[in-house]
């Protein structure tokens, strides 16, 4: 019988004042939500969801979980009548173990992912819900360029925005030895997944796992709240030893990673040894002198050396050029500013503020605050100021 194991980190990042995402391993299911709708709106809403998600217990069948999330749309929109909570929502991913049918059943809403890890390679399983995943799938613009585009935060389907939701559903076979990770766009958005399948390769224990995943978010630059719950499928059966094979045994003894309940978390190695020659038998003749061992050895380190400072010069000058191509609107001290560099910095770049509007953050009407908080980012001076020219104040002589 198989059951589920797990871990889940959420973070800040390194440029948002409040987290709004919300993250939740459960022994019933794991889950993200990333809420949207203001600090305050956000934050409300990924936090209802998650919590009416974490209210569940014992083995979920596939309506069940369809059921919950209903649930939780439910709750958030009847919480949305709150005048200061108007037009909140959250994305959602959820999965959850069917051990006796050896399968796993993931949802989605948004564009919060799901992925499977199955020997060493990493599998998207869900569709984001966004603007510009809409235009990849149209093939108007490619997967480079979603990654870039300035409208890339916009969802086209969430939690809480109606009394009903459309909930994508997918049903997976499961094997002992899979990962499901399922993460925010604070993820996907800072880390390639070349580096997400190295770090779930490296670590093997669901908790070292999530660590890693969010330390390669910030690193690349933590300009979102960064969600992460990893699921590791592991077999409860009993391992019966064979008696018939003492290396084995002994091997699994000292070499396996040990399961609090029982079993070993992956194979163990067997470790033996190699024998390369009788001790005292070797040519004193044959053997190199020390200063054609030195010579020998340097070369090859001389030569590794100067690849490594090249190379590292080509990448500082790319994180340069790249750090500064680009402006961005955001609050500085209570009025909207222009920048110039990527939204939260990159690296040890940090963004500079370039121009002043004299427009007060307090004074612009709820949807464009919302725009601004978002810190699009465009190719140029006068892109960013036309942006900003879109964004509309409250009259406070109407009515």
């Amino acid at each position: 019988m198989m059951r589920m194991e797990g871990a889940a980190a959420s973070h800040v990042g390194r440029v948002r004042k409040t987290n709004q995402d919300r993250a939740l391993y459960s022994a019933a299911l794991g889950a993200v939500a990333d809420g949207m709708g203001g600090h305050v709106g956000g934050e409300q809403a990924a936090s209802i969801a998650l919590d009416t998600l974490s209210d569940v217990a014992g083995p979920l069948t596939r309506a069940d979980l369809i059921e919950v999330v209903q649930l939780a749309n439910r709750t958030v929109y009847e919480a949305a009548a709150d005048p200061e909570l108007r037009g909140m929502g959250t994305t959602i991913v959820a999965a959850t173990l069917h051990p006796e049918a050896a399968s796993v059943t993931v949802v989605n809403v948004g564009d919060s992912r799901a992925y499977r890890f199955r020997d060493g390679e990493l599998e998207q399983i869900t569709d984001d819900h966004s603007l510009v995943e809409e235009l990849v799938r149209q093939g108007r613009i490619s997967p480079e360029e979603a990654r870039s585009h300035p409208q890339r935060n916009i969802v086209t389907r969430a939690v809480g925005l109606a009394d009903h939701v459309e909930i994508d559903m997918f049903d997976l076979d499961a094997e002992p030895g899979d990962r499901i990770l399922l993460c925010s766009d604070g993820l996907f958005n800072e880390a390639s997944e070349f580096a997400i399948t190295n770090a779930l390769l490296a670590n093997p224990g669901a908790v070292d796992a999530t660590d890693e995943l969010v330390r390669l978010a910030l690193e690349g630059g933590g300009r979102d709240n960064i969600s992460v719950v990893v699921l590791d499928i592991v077999d409860d059966s009993p391992v019966e030893p064979d008696l018939d094979d003492e290396l084995s045994v002994a091997t699994d003894s000292t070499n396996g990673h040990a399961n609090p309940e029982g079993g070993t978390s992956r194979p163990a190695r067997r470790d033996v040894p190699l024998t390369v020659g009788a001790p005292g038998l070797a040519s004193h003749d044959e053997a190199p002198t020390p200063t054609e061992e030195a010579a020998t050895s340097r070369r090859p380190m001389i030569l590794i050396g100067s690849a490594v400072v090249a190379i590292l010069l080509v990448c500082y000058l790319a994180i340069s050029w790249f750090a500064g191509n680009a402006y961005f609107a955001a609050d500085d001290n209570g009025e909207v500013v222009i920048f110039k560099g990527r939204s939260g910095g990159l690296l040890w770049i940090d963004p500079e503020p370039v121009q002043s509007t004299g427009i007060q953050t307090a004074d612009l009407d709820d949807a464009s605050a919302q725009r601004l908080d978002q810190e699009l980012e465009w190719s140029s001076l006068s892109d960013a100021e036309d942006f900003v020219a879109t964004l509309e104040q409250v009259d406070e002589t109407a009515g």
